[in-house]
């Protein structure tokens, strides 16, 4: 359907005088349940094909986008690549693409083996969790996407790749007190996310606070768990960007080549890493992706770039220039960004803090943090940590920082990686004791 669509909307581009074509398709299929209480809320299977169509009229850019590829509405959509261009008065800039096939073969989880894997490892766990309320949330979802950059001259890009995430949120009840703990889980595929054991460490979790009280108002050394790092790797890493260098909304501005983390932090993109959900060939310029090392040891070693802000620098981009969506301009993201550095468990890491808190949980992360400024200040819950071991569960309380001074404060990486994902790419992280960030409480 997509070359028929290709050739005949390039004969009338042409005879409109339109020319240059570009074709960016995106092709998403899904599949997604919801349970509740061992009852399938629903259950889905979808699949949507759109695209993106540049042109050059008059030497200008126009685009339209396309989600119905009827012959019908060509004349309209044409219209509109002329009047964009015209209004714009932007000069085309063609993508250099190269031809590169590197579709992947994926075919999605039947929703009766989800519906299976879910109904049977919510029962099993509510079984062993009597103080455990509920799953309020149970949903499962795995995601082919193909991504394809052709232009009308015959050359053609094309990759894949897959995803699946769980979303569980669990409630816990004593003396007529709900405590509620909600997780998200991605992996590769569903077949990689094993729900019983993640259901199991939810309940757990959530369990385990009931009865929390606040602590004292204070300077704590905080251990923050997996899930919160990576939230905050998806919202402050955005100082890497050479868009936000440009627009002085950057705290990195200035720093390549300083320290700007302890010695033990390294921060790497990889493109090409194994159990990633963002393994990405080319980004949506038909830039070559590549393992890049943004802070090694410490030290700052680059920033990222996509091709509008390498023109201004004079540079080559550094393959990050990617599509919220089919329709937006390339942005600077990444594909899998991860965090690695010297590896501890994550007991380790509470027998060393002695004395302190376990921070797991962190609400409106987006709405309390300045991805500008580095600024924090979150709503928490977690537990405390006396003689280096688990003492009680903690609430109420607000932690507070900043994350390019904290990112130099750790002094302890756990093994335990999470990955999670969001529009702007992948992040991996473990958990991560830092030495000390202010605390809100009683």
């Amino acid at each position: 359907m997509t070359g028929t669509f290709i050739r005949r909307f390039s004969k009338a581009a042409y005879e409109k005088g339109i020319e240059r074509l570009e074709f960016y398709v995106e092709k998403v299929q899904q599949v997604s349940v919801e349970v509740y209480q061992g009852t399938v809320q629903s259950s889905q299977l979808s699949e949507v094909t759109a695209c993106l169509v540049r042109g050059a009229y008059h030497g200008f850019a126009g685009t339209v986008s396309v989600e119905s590829f009827s012959e019908s509405l060509f004349e309209e959509e044409l219209e509109t690549i002329r009047e964009l261009a015209e209004l714009s008065r932007t000069e085309f800039v063609a993508s250099t693409l190269v031809p590169c096939q590197n579709k992947k073969i994926y075919t999605l989880t039947e929703p009766e083996e989800l519906i299976r894997k879910m109904t049977e490892s919510e029962k099993k766990v509510i079984g062993a969790y009597p103080k455990l309320k509920k799953f309020g949330q149970l949903v499962c979802a795995e995601q082919i996407c193909t991504r394809s950059i052709l232009n009308d001259e015959g050359v053609c890009m094309e990759d894949s790749s897959r995803h699946a995430v769980l979303e569980v949120r669990a409630e816990a009840e004593k003396n007529d007190v709900v405590q509620t703990v909600g997780s998200t889980y991605y992996a590769g595929e569903a077949g990689q996310i094993d729900m019983e054991a993640i259901l199991s460490e939810t309940a757990a979790e959530t369990c385990g606070i009931l009865g929390a009280k606040p602590v004292k108002t204070g300077r704590y050394p905080v251990i923050l768990k997996n899930k919160i790092l990576c939230e905050m790797l998806s919202i402050f890493t955005s100082a890497f960007g050479a868009d936000n260098v440009h627009k002085n909304l950057s705290r990195l501005a200035g720093k390549k080549g300083e320290q700007i983390a302890a010695a033990i932090v390294n921060l790497i993109e990889e493109p090409d890493l194994a159990g990633g959900i963002n393994n990405r060939t080319f980004d949506d310029e038909g830039t070559a992706t590549s393992k890049k090392e943004l802070v090694k040891d410490g030290v700052m070693q680059m920033y990222l770039y996509n091709q509008k802000e390498a023109r201004k620098d004079g540079c080559a981009s550094t393959g990050n220039g990617f599509k919220l969506n089919y329709k937006s301009e390339p942005e600077i993201y990444v594909s899998n960004l991860k965090l690695v550095g010297e590896e501890k468990t994550r007991a380790e890491l509470i027998r060393e803090m002695g004395t302190g808190l376990f921070i797991t949980e962190c609400d409106g992360m987006f709405a309390g943090a300045d991805a500008v400024t580095g600024d924090f200040s979150l709503i928490s819950k977690g537990y405390r940590i006396e003689g280096g071991e688990i003492a009680g569960g903690v609430n109420q309380i607000t932690v507070a920082g900043n994350f390019f001074e904290m990112i130099k404060e750790i002094s302890g990486i756990s093994n335990d990686y999470l990955i999670t994902g969001t529009e702007r790419g992948a992040y991996v992280a473990p958990s991560v004791f830092v030495k000390q960030l202010v605390v809100s409480g009683t």
